[in-house]
């Protein structure tokens, strides 16, 4: 995308806009699994940190390939750290999620009693 005189945004090449548009859709998917794996964890469900665990992949490895592509390409060059950020935050996200504890913490929820117990008395 590259700025207009006229304050308007557009790829000069094809080949740029279509790259362009499959990045916007491969990064909508991905923040939709996040999304949808971030509130099925927080209910303590095993579908949400896998599904977590599958769309920080999947964000790690977009973000390396087009760091890549973006190293590749002289005009486009951000600079490494600015480039590889989002690939290293989508890798520490997989490591909290496949951590041991995690799962520890999803099974937790499970073992407690959703009902009083018959000696319980609240007052």
């Amino acid at each position: 995308m590259v700025a207009q005189p006229d304050d308007s945004f557009r790829c000069d090449e094809e080949s740029l806009a279509a790259e362009a548009l499959f990045y916007i859709v491969v990064c909508a998917v991905v923040s939709v699994l996040l999304l949808i794996g971030a509130l099925l964890l927080f209910l303590r469900t095993t579908a949400g940190r896998v599904i977590v665990m599958v769309a920080t992949a999947l964000s790690a490895l977009v973000g390396v390939g087009f760091f890549v592509t973006d190293t590749i390409s002289v005009g486009l060059f951000r600079g490494p750290i600015i480039g590889l950020t989002p690939a290293v935050l989508s890798i520490v996200a997989l490591g909290f999620a496949a951590a041991p504890s995690t799962g520890r913490w999803i099974s937790a929820a499970r073992s407690q009693p959703r009902y009083p117990q018959p000696n319980y008395r609240p007052y």
